[in-house]
């Protein structure tokens, strides 16, 4: 059976970004990899993408503005952001969910392999639902709740792995 890969756009120039790409590029993933601001948004504008990772380090600032700007963007307001970091940094968390991202991973090792594959994985369908939503009109509460409430179970299905 062959599955379509899931498209992963990551920006940034982040702490061992190799890593993190060679670690999705399986495959379940395909990565698209940027690093300027134009660049990222003519990709988001151009193709279908499942989910959104922001890796920064000197470009904290432009990574913001990048999740601001999908989280604005009616067709995109669907799209899962990940804000990745090597190290934790309180101020960039803030300014992170500020700016719109749905998860912020310190990801600073190979212990935190599974954790990314599964942020990554329960993203990806989190997108995919909102999107189904979105386009059948279906984004009643009710309709929201259900989706919350299988979300809920498969967080707690990922944790107990």
């Amino acid at each position: 059976m062959n599955q379509e890969k899931q498209k992963i756009l990551v920006f940034g120039n982040g702490h061992n970004g190799q890593a993190r790409e060679s670690l999705l590029r399986t495959e379940k993933y395909e990565v698209d990899h940027h690093s300027s601001v134009p660049e990222a948004l003519s990709a988001l504008i151009e193709e279908d993408f499942d989910l959104v990772m922001l890796q920064a380090q000197e470009n904290e600032y432009e990574a913001f503005k990048v999740c601001r700007i999908i989280k604005s963007y009616g067709g995109l307001q669907f799209l899962p952001v990940i804000y990745i970091e090597s190290a934790f940094n309180k101020d960039h968390l803030i300014r992170a969910y500020d700016a719109g991202a749905d998860e912020y991973i310190e990801y600073s090792d190979c212990d935190d392999q599974d954790k990314l594959k599964d942020a990554v994985s329960m993203y990806v369908l989190i997108g995919k639902r909102k999107r189904l939503a979105l386009a059948s009109g279906r984004e009643k509460p009710t309709y929201i709740q259900q989706i919350s409430r299988e979300i809920y179970g498969l967080k707690k299905e990922l944790s107990t792995k």
